[in-house]
């Protein structure tokens, strides 16, 4: 067994018997401390199975299936495209099916005997706490640290950790229509060769549906949030690491992908597209945990302005090496709010550390762009770095809004300081009815300029700019997971304002 975390070891070193045993999880318990060296994904769940006796086995065990070309359907002429197909395959106590907190999870291509193909295991530590991650190099096993090593300085974005970002499981497109992974709402049968070996597999043939995976996600990253959070508040006389918890609240660490509900090779001129709410708002932190009452409106697009602007802007998808015009499967893909950033915010409102107020106040700071905003990441500078046990969130509502006005003085009225404290100006007792308001008349804004030409090639582009920025991103690791445009790719970032509009972006100094 063997330990290389990078960014903090400089070479891949050897782990002796004490640093093995402290390795709780399911897959140290079973497999490497027991002597196992499993090489491919068949060898490895039937070291699994020959635990089945005792009482910490994995008798429960579930699959899934993505892949970026998994709606391509296989041909003769296409047996060569890039289709990024992968199996998730978790092994639980339960038989009736996966937990975040007692499943060994294990990532890999869909070829059982491989022993070349990449394979990944990560498993909750209930002693420490925290997920481990582990992967196969060569004939060998490493550990490839835990979920603290996601928010250290050293190993923070690189490694295991330049994907999951912030410590947790991870699930790019977790919600409906889970774009391309098997579900209620698309197969992916026909991605694979009529006599792929795969196909006669019980992994392929019993496979569960994303919806499924979507709850262990969830309550995964639910998990890891609750004990960090939980960890800080028990350890030293102070509340630290104050900025590596408000950077998921003021910043966009990661982000997740959400479609419309529509096939996009199904809409037509006479359709209506619906696009997803969270391209224009952070429903989830600001309605979801918040509880603002907004009533947001149907962002309705006709088909035929979508169907033009596929033409205009020459949108396509490619693996380098075969194309296909049009859009993804499911139309219109964009980024939007990470849950494991929106989790952050019930975490900390829950633990005491801060206020809903203040968490709204931050939050409403350019909220007609929920990812990627520059104003908002402004007001990181002002994060104290440690607040009293005692009262945590008063203290930091406290520090927090203090710093911003002595600083706001000499800033102009555009500043994200004074948009600051305009919000909290609201009060205790009228923000929530302020911000709601607010959210209404913008997203009432949005819609009727999503019915007009400009307006929704407005969109578009903005959607695009987005787009490009998760491009920049490791989670960004195939070539069809997002459509190609004609767009000029160094344009400036965009921008969606209050009003409406969209803009090119200022940066915040």
């Amino acid at each position: 067994m063997y330990r290389f975390i990078a960014g903090i070891d400089e070479a891949i070193v050897a782990m002796g018997e004490p640093e093995l045993a402290e390795l709780r999880d399911p897959f140290a318990e079973l497999v490497l401390k027991r002597g196992a060296s499993p090489v491919s994904l068949r060898d490895l769940l039937a070291a699994v199975d020959r635990q089945n006796g005792g009482s910490d086995a994995l008798p429960g065990q579930s699959s899934f299936v993505v892949g970026e070309g998994s709606q391509i359907a296989w041909t003769e002429g296409t047996e060569d495209v890039k289709r990024a197909m992968r199996l998730v395959v978790t092994r639980d106590r339960d038989e009736n099916g996966p937990s975040a907190e007692s499943s060994l999870f294990i990532s890999t291509a869909p070829r059982l005997d491989d022993e070349h193909v990449f394979l990944q295991v990560l498993a909750w530590d209930p002693v420490a706490e925290v997920f481990n991650y582990y992967l196969r190099v060569g004939p060998a096993w490493v550990f490839a640290g835990d979920s603290s090593h996601a928010l250290a300085e050293g190993s923070r974005g690189r490694g295991a950790f330049d994907g999951h970002v912030n410590g947790a499981l991870v699930m790019k497109e977790l919600r409906a229509p889970w774009i391309n992974w098997h579900s209620v709402r698309a197969t992916v049968d026909a991605a694979f060769a009529p006599d792929d070996p795969i196909r006669s597999t019980s992994l392929f043939q019993d496979r569960s549906n994303a919806e499924l995976f979507e709850l262990v996600v969830r309550a995964g990253i639910q998990l890891w949030n609750d004990a960090r959070i939980a960890r800080a508040l028990r350890t030293g006389k102070a509340l630290t690491g104050l900025d590596a918890l408000m950077r998921q609240v003021l910043e966009t660490t990661t982000v997740n992908l959400v479609s419309s509900d529509s096939e996009a090779h199904l809409v037509t001129q006479a359709d209506t597209l619906t696009l997803p709410s969270t391209l224009f708002v952070n429903v989830g932190a600001l309605l979801d945990v918040l509880g603002l009452q907004a009533d947001l409106p149907s962002l309705d697009v006709p088909g035929e302005l979508y169907l033009r602007s596929l033409d205009r802007h020459d949108v396509a998808r490619t693996d380098g090496k075969h194309t296909w015009r049009g859009d993804t499967y499911f139309a219109f893909l964009v980024p939007e709010p990470a849950f494991e950033d929106i989790d952050v915010v019930r975490a900390l409102i829950g633990a005491g550390i801060m206020t809903p107020r203040l968490a709204a106040s931050l939050l409403m700071v350019d909220f007609p762009n929920p990812i990627y905003s520059s104003r908002r990441r402004r007001l990181m500078r002002y994060v104290p770095e440690r607040a009293p046990l005692d009262a945590p969130g008063a203290a930091l509502e406290r520090e927090l809004i203090e710093a911003v006005a002595a600083a706001a003085g000499a800033l102009p009225e555009t500043s994200p300081e004074r948009e600051l404290l305009a919000n909290w100006a609201a009060g205790e007792g009228a923000w929530r009815d302020s911000f709601t308001d607010r959210i209404a008349r913008y997203m009432a804004r949005v819609a009727a300029r999503l019915a007009t030409e400009e307006g929704f090639d407005a969109c578009f582009r903005l959607a695009e700019s987005r787009r490009r920025r998760f491009r920049r991103l490791p989670l960004n690791e195939f070539s069809l997971l997002l459509p190609t445009t004609n767009l000029d790719p160094s344009m400036p970032w965009l921008r969606m304002n209050e009003d409406g509009t969209v803009e090119e972006e200022r940066e915040e100094k």
